[in-house]
């Protein structure tokens, strides 16, 4: 059998997982910071979902012909939105809604690019993108139902 050579090896897929386990163990033993340290309110859940949306939407589009251009754009991007979301996130009031407006601005940009790619399988067609626009409605949906669930936990 060809090995492909997009594939991880075995020692690569053991490494990479290890250092996943590893980083969310030590995510969980972190001190937990206080909450709203800024007494500045928190901005709005848009602007974070905003933020979300643009920050995956530039990974996403990336060439990766760049190379090692791709790997600073990537490395800048990350430094910029670490700086943004702990900034926003020691503001009063900063709560679930916010986490969730990132997470979902994210999860939409990955709804919105799926648009762009070509499947792997090299079909195409209507299949294909009725198929990309359901998994987008289900993205909204559950989005849409996770802040409702947020609300309702709020008051």
């Amino acid at each position: 059998m060809k090995h492909d050579p997009f594939r991880a090896s075995k020692t690569q897929f053991v490494v990479s997982g290890i250092v996943v386990v590893l980083a969310a163990v030590a995510a969980f033993l972190l001190p937990a910071r206080p909450a709203g340290t800024n007494p500045e309110p928190a901005p709005s859940p848009w602007l974070a979902g905003a933020i979300g949306l643009i920050a995956g939407s530039i990974f996403l589009i990336v060439p990766p012909a760049l190379a090692w251009g791709a790997i600073a754009i990537y490395l800048g991007l990350d430094l910029i939105v670490i700086l943004a979301v702990t900034t926003m996130s020691k503001c009063s009031g900063w709560g679930g809604i916010h986490r969730l407006a990132l997470a979902g601005g994210a999860a939409l940009a990955y709804g919105w690019h799926a648009f762009l790619g070509k499947p792997v399988d090299g079909t195409t067609g209507l299949t294909i993108r009725l198929s990309n626009a359901i998994c987008l409605l289900i993205i909204v949906t559950l989005i849409a139902f996770a802040a409702w669930q947020q609300q309702q936990h709020a008051a």
